[in-house]
C-alpha cells in the first residue's frame, strides 16, 4: 500500500490507526479487518484486486478470517483506485514489461499550474478567434542547494567531501605550516598571486594552528588540491 497514492486520492493524511480509534467502531477488529459486512463504511479497493479470485480476507471477528472471498458475492468495493507502491517484477501499466528501479538524485520540480493563479488574477490573451483566454501557467527550477547537497552525497569520504574541480569553491587550498618563518610566508603568498594570475580560485591557510588541524580542514572542506608550504 502507498500512503502517498492514498493520501492523494482521499485528500487527507494517514497514518496507523489506534485501538481508541477503533473503539467507536465495534464491527471492526485490529489484526483481523477485511471488508466483510461494513455496509456503513465506503470501501476502497485495488485495481489489481479487481479480477482477483477467492482470497483470503478479515472477518471483522477475533481469530477469524473468510477464505474464497470474491468480490460482488462476498462484498461489494464503492471505488477503484491505483493504490500500491510498485515493486521489482511488477508489470508496467502501458507496456506490461518488468518494471526495474534505479536510483536517482531529484534535483528540480516542474508544476503545471493550469489556469488556477491565472484566473484569480485576471490574467488573459486574446486568442486567434478574439476571445479572452486565461494563460495556462507552468513553472519549473533547478535547486541549487538541493544540487550542493546532491554532489556532497555522491563526493565524500570519512575525512569529509571532495569536490569535484567544476564545482569546487576553491580549487587549491596553500597549507602555510609555519606562519612565523618569513621565507616560508613570503614564498607562500608568492604561490597564492601566480595560481590568482592563472584564473584559480585559490585559499591560503596562514592560521597560527598545528599542521594536523590545518590538513584535518583542508579534507574536511574537499577543496581538490592542497599545496604545502
Amino acid at each position: 500500500l502507498s500512503l502517498a497514492k492514498s493520501a492523494r486520492h482521499l485528500r487527507r493524511s494517514i497514518g496507523l490507526v489506534e485501538q481508541d480509534t477503533l473503539s467507536a467502531h465495534p464491527e471492526i477488529r485490529m489484526g483481523y479487518v477485511g471488508p466483510f459486512g461494513l455496509n456503513a463504511i465506503p470501501i476502497l479497493a485495488d485495481l489489481e484486486l479487481k479480477e482477483s479470485q477467492n482470497k483470503v480476507i478479515g472477518a471483522n471477528r477475533d481469530n477469524f478470517h473468510m477464505v474464497n472471498a470474491n468480490v460482488g458475492r462476498d462484498f461489494q468495493v464503492d471505488q477503484w483506485e491505483d493504490f500500491t507502491y510498485p515493486v521489482w517484477g511488477d508489470k508496467c501499466s502501458k507496456c506490461a514489461n518488468e518494471l526495474e528501479f534505479k536510483r536517482g538524485i531529484e534535483v528540480g520540480h516542474i508544476f503545471q499550474l493550469g489556469t488556477k493563479y491565472s484566473k484569480s488574477l485576471g490574467a488573459t490573451f486574446i486568442d486567434e478567434d478574439g476571445q479572452s483566454q486565461n494563460f495556462v501557467m507552468g513553472c519549473f527550477g533547478i535547486g541549487v542547494t538541493r544540487l550542493l547537497a546532491s554532489i556532497i552525497e555522491q563526493k565524500h569520504d570519512e575525512r569529509g567531501i571532495i569536490w569535484p574541480v567544476s564545482v569546487a569553491p576553491f580549487q587549491v587550498i596553500i597549507l602555510l605550516l609555519n606562519p612565523t618563518n618569513n621565507r616560508q610566508r613570503e614564498a607562500a603568498e608568492h604561490l597564492y598571486e601566480i595560481f590568482q594570475k592563472h584564473g584559480l580560485e585559490v585559499l591560503l591557510d596562514d592560521r597560527d594552528e598545528r599542521a594536523g588541524v590545518k590538513f584535518t580542514d583542508a579534507e574536511l572542506l574537499g577543496i581538490p588540491f592542497i599545496c604545502l608550504i
